[in-house]
């Protein structure tokens, strides 16, 4: 998936809505259960991609387990144990250097694929109630009823609920969205600057979401403390992790849509009255519909004025079905 490369992205809404937009340069922040389309975000998983990162999950915390029985216990062993234990204790200490060389978690070693043959060697014949048969056990019981599979997905979906959305679209004479979402013509149409938000894409079949290559940075972060962020480097895997919230069925590709996603707790959202917002760059231009009242016109373009940006209008092309944008004719009269 890609970035939305136009230099300006379009906001189509009500004078009211507007003029909230104008008086701060902001724009209001919704939860996806508020959208007019209820496949918007709707979350599906890949089966196959939710095990692997279940898989990943069980492979870490084994690690762990393994480093703190080497830590604990390798000064302790006989030669001959010390000899067999030193590969494993190498291994880790290289996969160490090389997970903080690219600031990503990956498992030594995939240990849930040998589960299956510790048992069969009768690991499970050994001493009742042992720290590590338990240990074991509740491993192998865990991965095999799908627990953090459920809970992964439990925990995705629950923090999905955590993000905050804003659209806009590519183009400023969309007949359909002037309809739609500008009260009928009767509000406006307003140019901002693209700062690199996300492009949607259409298609006759639901994205699933896939975070087996996530996993690997959230793993490193968790691991070492720190507040998981997206970074330029993380971009293809974050896209491919949230394809269900830029993905829409092909009956809305006449939107062109681009939107802003973010986090509620995110320092460039702001918070006011139970509700989010976000400052945008600059506003261009502000392009009034066909039958915008002229007593809002006057007022708007008054806010226009004193922060310099350019007012347009759009009257009814004579030759075609398109709407046909203009500068503002002076409107300084009643209607």
């Amino acid at each position: 998936m890609k970035q939305a490369s136009p230099q300006s992205i379009f906001k189509y809404c009500s004078t009211s809505t507007a003029k909230q937009i104008l008086f701060n340069d902001e724009i209001l922040l919704n939860s996806p259960i508020n959208f007019n389309d209820p496949y918007d975000t709707d979350i599906m998983f890949d089966n196959k991609d939710l095990e692997a990162a279940s898989n990943i999950i069980i492979n870490y915390f084994m690690d762990l387990a393994v480093m703190k029985v080497i830590e604990e216990h390798y000064h302790s062993l006989p030669f001959c144990q010390k000899i067999i234990a030193a590969p494993a204790k190498l291994s880790l200490k290289l996969n160490d250097i090389s997970n903080r060389k690219f600031h990503e978690y990956r498992p030594t070693i995939n240990y849930s694929r040998m589960l299956d043959i510790f048992t069969s060697l009768g690991i499970k014949n050994g001493v009742v109630g042992s720290a590590s048969r338990l240990a074991l056990e509740n491993i192998m019981t865990v991965k095999k009823n799908g627990i953090i599979e459920d809970e992964l997905s439990k925990t995705i979906i629950d923090k999905s609920k955590d993000l905050v959305i804003s659209c806009f679209s590519k183009k400023e004479d969309s007949i359909l969205m002037w309809a739609h979402y500008a009260d009928n013509n009767r509000g406006l149409c307003l140019e901002l600057e693209n700062e690199d938000f996300l492009e949607m894409y259409y298609s006759s079949e639901k994205s699933s979401m896939k975070i087996k290559k996530l996993m690997y940075k959230i793993l490193w972060h968790y691991h070492m403390g720190s507040k998981f962020e997206i970074v330029k480097s993380d971009q293809s895997e974050y896209l491919l992790a949230i394809a269900p919230f830029l993905t829409k069925a092909d009956d809305w590709k006449y939107e062109q849509e681009v939107r802003c996603i973010f986090n509620k707790n995110n320092i460039k959202v702001l918070k006011k009255d139970d509700k989010y917002f976000y400052k945008m760059k600059a506003i261009k231009s502000i392009t009034f519909g066909c039958r915008t009242p002229n007593d809002e016109k006057n007022e708007i373009t008054k806010i226009a004025l004193e922060k310099g940006i350019k007012t347009y209008e759009t009257i009814l092309s004579k030759e075609s079905y398109r709407l046909v944008k203009i500068p503002l004719q002076s409107h300084e009269h009643s209607q």
